[in-house]
C-alpha cells in the first residue's frame, strides 16, 4: 500500500511539473520588445517639418504620422504646398500622400532621428522669424521634441525622409 501511495504522489508531482509551462507572451509584452513599442493602439508618433520658402510667412509642411495596426507599423506621409504670393490665404494643397509599411530598419532610422532631434534641440540656435521647424510628438504628450533651424533644411531629417520613402 505504501508503494502505491508513493507511486501516486510521485506521478502527481511529475504531472504538475509538466503542466507548469510558460504562458505565451501577451501582445503588450511583444510590443514592449519592439524599438517603437509605445506606438500602439491610440498612441501615434507624429514627425513634422515646416519649411520657410516664403520667408517669415513659412512654407510647405511635411508630416509622417506613425501608427500600428495589427502589430504592423505604418507611416502616412503627407506633403503640402503653399503659394508664397499670398501666404495669408488658406490655400494649401496636398502635393503628395502615401502610406508606408515600416520595417525594423525604418524603426532604427526613426530612433536615430529622434536621438539627433533631442541632442540638436538642446543646443537650439536662436530662433528667427524664418527658418525650418522640426517636431516629434507622441499624441499622448509623453514626448515632445522640437528644433528650429535657421537653415533651409536639416541633414538628419533629409536622411530620415530618404530612408522612409525609398
Amino acid at each position: 500500500m505504501k508503494k502505491i501511495l508513493t507511486l501516486i504522489l510521485i506521478s502527481v508531482f511529475i504531472g504538475s511539473c509538466k503542466t507548469s509551462e510558460r504562458k505565451p507572451k501577451s501582445n503588450a509584452d511583444e510590443l514592449q520588445q519592439r524599438i517603437l513599442g509605445n506606438v500602439m493602439g491610440l498612441n501615434r508618433l507624429e514627425l513634422t517639418a515646416s519649411f520657410d520658402e516664403c520667408g517669415e510667412w513659412g512654407g510647405h509642411d511635411e508630416k509622417f504620422d506613425i501608427y500600428r495596426e495589427n502589430k504592423i507599423l505604418f507611416a502616412e506621409y503627407v506633403e503640402d504646398i503653399v503659394d508664397c504670393k499670398d501666404p495669408y490665404a488658406e490655400n494649401r494643397k496636398i502635393a503628395e500622400r502615401k502610406t508606408l509599411r515600416l520595417n525594423e530598419t525604418h524603426e532604427k532610422a526613426i530612433v536615430k532621428y529622434l536621438t539627433s532631434l533631442l541632442e540638436t534641440g538642446l543646443k537650439m540656435e536662436l530662433p528667427f522669424h524664418a527658418g525650418t521647424y522640426y517636431c516629434a510628438v507622441m499624441n499622448d504628450s509623453t514626448m515632445i521634441l522640437k528644433y528650429h533651424s535657421v537653415k533651409s533644411s536639416w541633414n538628419e531629417y533629409e536622411k530620415l525622409k530618404a530612408e522612409l520613402l525609398k
